[in-house]
């Protein structure tokens, strides 16, 4: 066998101790972020002029995504928690985040939004109690 034959076995076994050196010691940067990294690349934020230099970024952006193992569900996902950006829904967003996290790739949109109906419920429940306990203060003069 020649020094420069490798077989795709011991080239397959590269690429996993590869992956895994990256993880204890490289970018531990989540999917997630990665992915939406991908979804924010634009010449003007990047400051690149050159096209080819773009095209090398979102070459690399894109390979760093892990585009190819991501479901359906999981691009819906990550879609809706980029969009989700007005400042009157950020507690909504921290509890979509933690459900997205926690969840990993069995979470649904159908599962954040029924955090955010859980939430629009308990705003909802809590504004009542602190509307009838004013009504109910009499103040004494």
């Amino acid at each position: 066998m020649d020094i420069f034959e490798i077989d795709l076995k011991e080239m397959d076994e590269v690429k996993k101790v590869k992956n895994k050196m990256l993880i204890l010691f490289g970018d531990n940067t989540s999917i997630f972020d990665r992915r939406r990294t991908m979804l924010d690349l634009k010449m003007s934020k990047e400051n690149i002029e050159d096209v080819r230099a773009l095209a090398a970024r979102v070459n690399m952006t894109v390979e760093k995504a892990q585009v190819k193992d991501a479901t359906i569900d999981e691009w819906k996902v990550l879609t809706f928690l980029h969009s989700l950006d007005l400042p009157r829904y950020s507690d909504v967003h921290m509890r979509t985040m933690q459900t997205a996290r926690q969840q990993g790739k069995d979470c649904t949109l159908d599962d954040l939004i029924a955090v955010f109906n859980d939430v629009a419920q308990l705003k909802k429940d809590s504004r009542s109690i602190t509307e009838s306990s004013k009504r109910s203060i009499v103040p004494i003069y």
